[in-house]
């Protein structure tokens, strides 16, 4: 059996059909135009913060933060959607840049704030639920001062569904990550200083 991950546990709860129609690769391709959807969105927005905040990195320097995220867009638009370097793509690509700057100057107040450090940046982890084996890839993880691990999962877009989930203790995929997570860390595929 392949491990699951929290997405594909919580699609399997949600729809069995779907899971097992994305399990088999029966799902639908249809065509269409590109177009700025969230997953476009949230690839380049995952590409530009695993660049301003790389793992062990010192942080955003507050007087370059507008350079920083620009070049930052630069390499994830060349990377995920080379047509939004297009003049026709202006306004949207604008648009990103100034979402993107916001959520990297507050992003970097956040970690101030915690004292904490990126010691993680995509990281793999894995782990059991139930007996079944379970996987997954966190945007980050923060260690704090004094020792303790934080499971971080970006979101581009925002879900007030997925906000009361997380409120009420019912959201799988956060629960999921902290079983991988587990104590001291121990299904983290990385070193995590003491």
């Amino acid at each position: 059996l392949r491990a699951e991950s929290p997405t594909s546990l919580e699609t399997l709860l949600v729809s069995p059909l779907a899971w097992l129609l994305r399990r088999i690769g029966a799902e639908p391709d249809p065509w269409e135009p590109d177009k700025m959807d969230p997953l476009v969105q949230g690839n380049i927005a995952h590409s530009v913060f695993e660049e301003l905040f790389p793992k062990e990195g010192s942080g955003l320097d507050r007087e370059t933060v507008v350079v920083s995220v620009e070049e930052a867009l630069s390499n994830a638009i060349r990377k995920h959607a080379p047509l939004l370097a297009t003049a026709q793509w202006k306004v949207e690509r604008h648009e990103l840049r100034g979402t993107l700057i916001r959520a990297a100057t507050w992003w970097q107040d956040v970690l101030e704030h915690l004292g904490g450090r990126v010691v993680g940046v995509e990281a793999k982890l894995t782990g059991d639920f139930n007996g079944v084996a379970i996987r997954g890839y966190c945007d980050q993880i923060i260690q704090l001062p004094d020792g303790k691990l934080i499971v971080v999962d970006f979101k581009k877009s925002s879900s007030p569904k997925r906000r009361e989930r997380m409120a009420l203790g019912y959201d799988c995929q956060v629960s999921l990550y902290e079983i991988m997570l587990g104590e001291e860390g121990h299904g983290l595929e990385i070193e995590a200083a003491s």
